[in-house]
C-alpha cells in the first residue's frame, strides 16, 4: 500500500493509493479541471485541517463514528480516518449527492481502513511525500 502525501503541516493528510495513482488525488486534479470554486473551497478546508485538525463545525467536518470523519464542502466529501498522533488517512473522495452519506460510501471507508491497518501491521506501507 501506498500513502500519498495530501498536505502536512501540524497534521499529516494522506491517501490511500498504490504505485501508479491514488484516488484522491485524482479526483481532486479532475475537480480542479471541471469545478474550479468548489476544488477551492475543498484545497482550504484540507489546508485548514493539516494546521488545524479536522474543524468542529458541522459544515465542514461531518463525524461519522469509530475514528471516520469527512472533510466537505457543499458537494465535495473526503472520506478520512485516524491514525495514531495526528496522521490522517484519506480513503476517497465523491460528489454529494442526498442529505445522508450513501452506506456504499461508509462500506468503501470501512473497507478501506481495515486494509490500511492490516497493511501497517505488515509494515507494508511506503509513503510517497511528494504532496498532491
Amino acid at each position: 500500500m501506498v500513502l500519498w502525501k495530501i498536505r502536512a503541516a501540524e497534521y499529516g493528510i494522506f491517501a490511500i493509493g498504490n504505485e501508479s495513482e491514488c484516488a484522491v488525488a485524482d479526483f481532486l486534479v479532475k475537480l480542479s479541471e471541471d469545478d474550479i470554486a468548489e476544488f477551492a473551497k475543498i484545497q482550504a478546508r484540507i489546508d485548514q485541517t493539516s494546521h488545524n485538525g479536522p474543524p468542529h463545525n458541522k459544515e465542514q467536518c461531518n463525524t461519522l463514528g469509530d475514528g471516520n470523519f469527512e472533510l466537505k464542502t457543499k458537494r465535495v466529501r473526503i472520506a478520512c480516518f485516524w491514525d495514531e498522533g495526528r496522521l490522517i488517512i484519506c480513503s476517497h473522495a465523491f460528489l454529494k449527492k442526498g442529505q445522508k452519506t450513501p452506506r456504499r460510501e461508509l462500506r468503501r471507508l470501512e473497507k478501506s481502513k481495515g486494509e490500511y491497518f492490516l497493511a501497517k501491521g505488515n509494515g507494508d506501507i511506503r509513503y510517497e511525500n511528494q504532496e498532491h
